[in-house]
């Protein structure tokens, strides 16, 4: 009995633990805005911020981007919320590595809190980095960070980096990836930089086929976003692509659906389940009927003999 009562306490509990679980928020380091862009000549500034750490103790941060395109011309480290409220770790903060190299372009800064500073926990920006931007293009803004903990600083914390774009660019986004036969999938994205009424060309391409065939033709709104419903009759593995003129230069990018064959209803599992289990009762039924005949059967004739 107090084996059972141990085993129900467990259950019992076993959904709040795993709904504490799952209410942990994840730390991430990302650059913002996500996506810039300005003209030859201009500068712009993005953030590498991170949110939702624990216990930090260290920071080591690099991003990478075109050198032929863009080239930084300012630096803000934002360490030791002491003195910059908005930033990240505890003073005292050394700085064992902050360099830029626009020549192949890579910036990169290590840095530590030294005891007896607290560790950090929360959000904040990391480093303000300012760009001229030199010639016409396009480049990702590639973060990497390891972050060292306070707990344990030979085990780095995990996390989840989020990169930048500069330039013009369209994205593409496939909702569900994979369906069936006969429902419907949206496709949308948006274009950098948003703008108002730009076409924008979907296509498709069905693996083992060739040639791209034109899904639609749909503009953009005031942000710069599009949104395409579309409902297949094929099944097979599509190559989704988006395609447009922005600010005079072409621009495209894809995303990969997977369309298969109807799906049965969960309804009809269930009234195939039902109906074998009432032909089981059936068959039981009759079996036994049968027994019970044959028994009487025997009675009758022993009482009469």
């Amino acid at each position: 009995m107090k084996i059972l009562l141990i085993w129900t306490s467990f259950l019992l509990t076993l959904p709040l633990i795993q709904m504490t679980i799952a209410a942990t928020p994840e730390t991430v380091v990302k650059v913002e805005p996500y996506a810039s862009f300005v003209q030859v000549g201009e500068i712009f500034t993005i953030n590498v911020t991170l949110t939702d750490v624990q216990n930090l103790y260290g920071v080591d941060v690099s991003l990478r981007w075109d050198a032929s395109i863009l080239q930084v011309v300012g630096v803000d480290e934002r360490l030791g919320v002491e003195d910059c409220s908005d930033g990240v770790l505890h003073e005292n903060v050394i700085i064992h590595w902050s360099k830029i190299n626009n020549t192949n372009g890579r910036y990169w800064l290590a840095a530590s809190s030294t005891k007896p500073a607290l560790p950090f926990s929360g959000s904040g920006t990391i480093v303000r980095i300012t760009f001229n931007v030199t010639n016409l293009g396009g480049c990702k803004l590639d973060v990497e960070a390891t972050l060292a903990s306070a707990e344990i600083p030979s085990m780095p914390i995990p996390h989840t980096t989020f990169d930048g774009f500069f330039g013009r660019s369209i994205s593409i986004s496939i909702s569900p990836t994979t369906i069936s036969i006969g429902e419907n999938v949206s496709v949308g994205g948006f274009v950098i930089p948003g703008r108002a009424n730009v076409t924008v060309v979907i296509e498709y391409f069905r693996e083992g086929e060739a040639g791209w065939h034109l899904v639609a033709n749909v503009t953009t709104n005031e942000q710069g976003n599009y949104l395409y419903v579309w409902r297949l009759q094929e099944e097979g593995k599509f190559e989704i692509r988006a395609t447009a003129i922005v600010e005079g230069l072409e621009v495209m990018n894809s995303s990969v659906l997977v369309v298969n064959k109807p799906r049965q209803p969960a309804w009809l599992y269930a009234a195939i389940v039902l109906v074998v289990i009432i032909a089981v009762v059936i068959v039981a039924i009759t079996k036994r009927r049968k027994e019970i005949k044959k028994s009487q059967y025997k009675w009758f004739s022993k009482s009469f003999c």
